[in-house]
């Protein structure tokens, strides 16, 4: 039966091979699992688990930084770097339009900032603010600075160029930065416009780090006057005239208190809450204030950031108001019943103070030409609870007299030089020059006149005002007595003034011997015959 073998052993080699196909199958099956175990247990080894069969943890994704503001920046220091260099180019923005226009500082930085409210703080603000108030008050020495350095005078530069090289200047000078810090934010804020001005500034920065404390200033002996305005930065024409009107030790010490910058002062509304209450409030926010040398409700909270939103601003416990002008008002000491007209209240912080110091009683007609410092003060009243106010908007005077009613006391808070609030408004001293006194002066005589028959016998004229010039104080209301003798200078006062009361019987209130803002003003009684 030889054909009956082939069969079985076809079938046999069959089973063989199905076998060895099996076998392999299950010894590839092995050797994957094998291999499968061997990169989980090498997988675990690198976490440093001990596991081989288990399936593998998920590595956790790496955290990114999450701009908030700047789009790019990988961290929260780069972040801060670009809001730093971003405030830089906004001051510039403001430092150019300054040096274009002339107009006030405190309406083009509000305007700036407004443009970029979306990517700024209140720490950014309040640094913008800073830094470009402080340019415009270094103004002339920085020039000196830049000028001596570049071997040319800055005022032949384009006025952007020129504001860049002061900035860079104060930042080196004045600040004490790195010529690195200096040159990144400078090469940051130049526009792409002035791309080929960057190695000049450069070379000016690093130049200036090394040399600028060799940098000679004009003898005070040789040239007094010039000597004092680089220095101090002030104009030559008011150097002369302080000089000449308080001596040159009082000057510089003027110019000093000029250089500074302005402590917040704040109000403590006695309508809305006490003094331990407001000291209660603050430490409570980490904030330890301190009392005002003179005034009697005033405070200085020290380092404070945006206090318009902070609560005890918004529930008009304080209000924003300098010591001076605190001083001012417990001076005119309003009676409970008294009739009171501000003829030039502006945005209000004297009508304010008076309404507080009148316990919300007698009456107080706040008027301006001002529209809109108006409406200000009306919000301003609401929040500080004040109910004894009433606003006159629109032609004022001719309502008024309409009226036919006399008053108690009327304050002429009149446009003025501001030469006594320079620290407050350093741009003051480049904008004002002698023509423009001549025209305050006219302006304020016709403010005197006008309101003068409005108050009753017996009654008050307060002129006053919060610069240090003789032609637009002492010599306005000499001028006036000599024209109205039914009105004369009171000159009498409690003892708690006398340190604010000159010789004449004047109330003056002067930087270089009170250390806060200067003001001037002189009470002018009606005859009651």
């Amino acid at each position: 039966m030889p054909f009956s073998k082939k069969p079985g052993a076809r079938s046999g080699a069959k089973r063989t091979s199905d076998k060895r196909t099996s076998d392999k199958r299950t010894s590839d099956k092995r050797t994957s699992e094998n291999r499968t175990s061997e990169k989980r247990t090498f997988a675990g080894k690198e976490r440093g688990e001990r596991y081989s069969d288990e399936r593998p943890k998920p590595r956790r994704r790496p955290k990114y930084y999450q701009p908030r503001t700047f789009m790019g920046a990988n961290s929260e220091t780069e972040e801060r770097r670009l809001a730093e260099w971003t405030g830089q180019r906004i001051a510039l923005e403001v430092l150019h339009a300054f040096e274009e226009t002339q107009e006030r500082a405190d309406i083009l930085l509000r305007t700036h900032i407004q443009r970029h409210l979306g990517i700024l703080d209140s720490r950014d603000r309040e640094q913008i603010a800073r830094t470009a108030l402080n340019v415009i008050r270094y103004k002339l020495r920085l020039d000196y600075v830049v000028s001596k350095t570049l071997k040319r005078n800055a005022e032949e530069l384009e006025p952007l160029i020129r504001c860049i090289y002061r900035l860079a200047a104060f930042h080196i000078v004045h600040l004490g930065h790195s010529v690195e810090r200096t040159q990144a934010i400078v090469n940051f804020i130049v526009p792409k416009s002035y791309g080929n001005q960057k190695e000049n500034l450069r070379n000016f920065i690093s130049y200036l780090k090394k040399y600028h404390t060799e940098i000679s200033f004009p003898n005070p002996r040789k040239q007094p006057v010039e000597a004092l305005a680089i220095t101090y930065s002030h104009p030559s024409w008011l150097i002369e005239k302080w000089s000449k009107t308080y001596g040159t030790e009082s000057t510089v010490r003027m110019c000093e208190f000029d250089n500074q910058e302005t402590p917040l002062v704040l109000r403590i509304n006695t309508l809305k809450a006490t003094e331990a209450d407001v000291f209660k409030k603050l430490k409570a926010e980490g904030i330890i204030p301190k009392k005002t040398a003179y005034a009697q409700y005033g405070l200085i909270p020290g380092e404070v950031h945006d206090i318009f939103n902070r609560k005890i601003f918004k529930d008009g416990w304080v209000e924003v108001q300098a010591e001076s002008s605190q001083i001012f008002c417990e001076w005119v000491n309003p009676a409970s019943e008294d009739r009171v007209l501000d003829a030039c209240a502006g945005g209000g912080g004297k009508s304010l103070a008076l309404s507080m110091l009148m316990h919300n009683t007698g009456h107080i007609v706040a008027a301006d030409i001002n529209a809109g410092a108006l409406e200000q003060l009306k919000k301003r009243a609401t929040r500080a609870g004040c109910k004894n106010i009433e606003v006159i908007e629109n032609d004022a005077l001719a309502a008024l007299n309409q009226r036919g009613t006399w008053y108690d006391k009327i304050i002429i808070d009149a446009p003025c030089s501001g030469l006594g609030v320079l620290q407050r408004n350093p741009d003051m001293r480049w904008r004002v020059t002698q023509d423009n006194i001549e025209k305050l002066v006219n302006e304020q005589r016709t403010l005197l006149e006008n309101y003068a028959p409005l108050v009753k016998p017996g009654g008050m004229l307060i002129y006053a005002t919060c610069t240090l010039s003789e032609e637009e104080n002492e010599n306005v209301i000499e001028a006036f007595l000599s024209a109205h003798p039914e009105f004369e200078l009171q000159k009498n006062h409690d003892a708690r003034w006398k340190k604010f009361i000159s010789g004449k019987g004047y109330f003056c209130i002067t930087p270089f011997e009170h250390n806060i803002s200067g003001f001037f003003s002189g009470k002018l009684i009606r005859r009651k015959n």
